[in-house]
């Protein structure tokens, strides 16, 4: 009769019986210890001399009990990294054993006995593998299989990715997978890759999560930097690694590069993919953030990719959403910024809306930097080198904005709207509807017919379509009148002007009469070209800057119609102001704010007319003592302009070298001109907020640059100006 299940369950935990089977747990223990003794005690060397003949997987299970299957790992990592082909041998040991057994001894071993290993061991073990081992020793990292596997199923298997999380960051529960898994791209140093990717969500929250970012009902953001996200994600479908990110020289050419260095991986992917190529591309025709209606920017460029192929698109994307990504980062705001095509906070819109914001924190700011030595020695700290560049302009709305103020009225000041036209249009998005409004057509060439300019000054200016198409004087007086009815018609005292993105808005509306006066104290001779061309359509008139002596740009603005002394003096006591004003800040004495201010010498061109000015000559409207900054700096004319200068004063009053010492650079500017002109066709084929934008981080790269090579005592490379520079 069978037992009952309560009579078993009680034999179960009797004693005997428990102790009967750990006895026997014991003896299977011992045997199988005995048995990996005896494997580990084998001689290798007696092994080889006798020829035996053993198979590789022997050979394998021989060595991985010597070594732990991570210290037959890290052998083969250390054989295949050093070549064959170093037959030197030095005291009795092959350098290429030598530089094997370091390599092997750096790598992470957990095994103590493998840490103390000899090098006639490890001699011993090297041999050992290449003899019987050649299939293990040949194998990869990146396996031929996966490729293959890839072709042979629906989804990808070379790469899979997921978020970073497995938990909600709001309510610490599980996650749950979204959705199917999808097909994406993944653009490396190594080739195009294509991978699996994988969201999940959280159902109590609704939080989704994606590769490189979380989001919810109010729109997405960055995971927190401790995640150390490697990837940039450019859609939803195509993601970048950062280590390929900073290698791009421009975006069609990196783009033709890549595929012509790539063109057998791209080939590998094109076939491994070819089941389900259709159902991946690169995601981008439903991008708003940065599709932009005014100018291409090479995006257009994308005609012919081929499946694995980098377009430029791709790289376009990839480097705005990263560098607004490490601007957001070191302004506190990358995990605080939400994207959404719905602007409901100070900290939430699209990428261009997160541009606006750091324009407007970039207006209001210095670039900062360590100063070194051998800085110091080119004049860092004391001088200073102000201009204008000509060359990086932006094509912006043909209607005129004057600038008003509450109480005031039109104030003295260039009277332009900054924003970028529409593609193909003479006005921006906002001044088009109020263009048609008036009954005028928007389209670039019919406004000008509209105007009374005849077809063939169109043509001809068409036939450049560049900022040097040159209006004839009829042609634009024309056109001019046109737009100052239009500026009768409409006025508004809060609409975006020339004074928005200069960092000047403010200080204008305090003091609306301080560029009233435009005049100077006496006339001078000197006869500096500030004007601007009567282009086609309307055009910026360049960027102002400020250099230190050392080659750091300190500050930056864009200039609108001319270089005037009085749009170029503005700019430049706004610079004086927020330099000094750190001082204040630091809760320094006004005699060593004025000590300060005094040290302080400022090259410019056009010094003469900027300092004959009849607003120079009084104290600035700035609080104390900064009132006095223009009057405490000392002011010189550059060494390559000043033979340019036929008033005998200037040579009198501004001449640097009664004033500077001879090593001083007072060519830093003209030195960092050549280098932002190099960009030129990049820059001037931009809308404004990305050319703001894209000069904003160019600085921040070229100043990292310039103190770097200080710091090392290096000369950063900059362009020879000739021995008349002085320099």
């Amino acid at each position: 009769m069978a037992q009952s299940k309560k009579k078993r369950t009680s034999g179960m935990f009797d004693f005997d019986n428990m102790l009967s089977k750990f006895e026997e747990e014991k003896r299977n223990l011992n045997t199988v210890r005995e048995r990996l003794k005896a494997v580990n005690e084998v001689d290798l060397v007696r092994l080889m001399s006798d020829a035996c003949v053993l198979m590789e997987d022997e050979a394998l299970q021989l060595l991985a009990a010597k070594l732990s299957i991570e210290g037959l790992l890290n052998l083969r990592n250390a054989v295949q990294h050093v070549p064959k082909n170093i037959p030197r041998v030095v005291n009795g040991v092959s350098l290429r054993s030598t530089f094997m057994f370091t390599t092997f001894k750096s790598l992470p071993l957990q095994h103590m006995g493998i840490k103390n290993m000899s090098m006639e061991d490890f001699q011993t073990y090297v041999k050992f593998v290449e003899t019987y081992c050649p299939i293990f020793l040949s194998e990869k990292k990146e396996c031929d299989n996966l490729w293959k596997l890839t072709q042979a199923q629906d989804l990808p298997y070379n790469k899979f990715l997921t978020p970073p999380v497995a938990r909600c960051v709001q309510c610490q529960k599980d996650l749950t997978v979204r959705n199917n898994p999808s097909k994406a791209k993944l653009f490396t140093l190594e080739g195009p890759i294509p991978c699996t990717k994988i969201t999940l969500e959280c159902r109590c929250c609704a939080y989704v999560y994606g590769i490189c970012n979380y989001s919810d009902e109010s729109g997405s953001r960055f995971y927190p930097s401790t995640y150390n996200i490697e990837l940039i994600e450019v859609s939803n479908v195509t993601y970048f690694d950062v280590k390929l990110y900073k290698w791009f020289p421009s975006l069609s050419g990196f783009a033709e590069a890549y595929n012509d260095v790539h063109e057998v991986q791209i080939r590998q992917y094109g076939s491994s993919m070819s089941r389900c190529i259709n159902d991946i591309d690169d995601g981008l025709g439903g991008e708003p953030e940065l599709e932009n209606k005014n100018y291409p920017e090479e995006l257009d460029k994308n005609l012919g990719v081929l499946p694995g192929e980098l377009s430029p698109k791709a790289i376009s994307q990839c480097f705005w959403h990263r560098e607004v990504e490490e601007e957001l980062a070191s302004h506190g705001l990358r995990e605080e910024w939400i994207f959404s095509s719905k602007e409901h906070g100070p900290t939430c819109g699209t990428y261009e809306s997160a541009m606006e914001v750091i324009d407007k924190k970039r207006c209001e700011h210095l670039y900062m930097h360590d100063c070194s030595d051998q800085c110091k020695s080119k004049g860092c700290g004391q001088l200073y080198v102000a201009d204008g560049n000509w060359k990086l302009r932006y094509a912006h709305c043909m209607w005129k904005v004057p600038v008003l103020i509450s109480g005031f009225g039109k104030i003295n000041y260039p009277s332009i709207c900054p924003l970028s036209p529409r593609r193909g249009h003479a006005f921006c998005e906002a001044h088009c509807v109020k263009a048609i409004q008036l009954g005028f057509p928007t389209e670039l060439r019919e406004f000008y017919k509209s105007c009374g300019v005849s077809d063939r000054n169109i043509n001809e200016a068409l036939e450049e379509m560049s900022s040097k198409a040159l209006l004839t004087e009829s042609s634009y007086e024309s056109v001019a009148n046109c737009l100052d009815e239009f500026a009768k018609q409409s006025v508004d005292e809060d609409a975006v002007n020339a004074s928005t993105f200069q960092g000047t808005a403010d200080f204008l509306k305090t003091n609306p009469g301080f560029v009233e006066d435009q005049s100077l104290v006496e006339d001078i001779s000197c006869n500096k070209d500030t004007g601007g061309l009567k282009a086609f359509h309307c055009w910026s008139r360049g960027v102002f800057f400020i250099v230190s002596g050392g080659g750091h740009i300190e500050y930056w603005q864009p200039l609108y119609r001319s270089e005037s002394p009085t749009q170029a003096f503005l700019v430049t006591i706004l610079w004086l102001y927020r330099k000094f004003k750190k001082l204040q800040e630091e809760g320094q004495c006004d005699e060593s704010i004025c000590d300060a201010m005094s040290s302080v010498c400022l090259a410019y061109d056009n010094m003469c007319h900027m300092d004959s000015l009849l607003i120079a000559r009084d104290d600035l409207p700035l609080p104390k003592p900064l009132n006095k900054a223009w009057k405490l700096i000392s002011k010189v004319i550059d060494r390559l302009h000043l033979r340019n200068h036929v008033d005998k004063k200037c040579q009198e009053l501004y001449n640097p070298d009664d004033k500077l010492p001879k090593h001083f650079n007072t060519m830093a500017c003209e030195q960092t001109f050549i280098w932002a002109s190099r960009f030129k066709k990049v820059i001037c084929a931009m809308p404004q907020i990305h050319q703001f934008f894209f000069l904003h981080r160019l600085v921040k790269y070229r100043n990292k640059y310039t103190e770097k090579c200080h710091r090392n005592s290096k000369t950063p490379i900059l362009p020879k100006l000739g021995k008349a520079a002085g320099c």
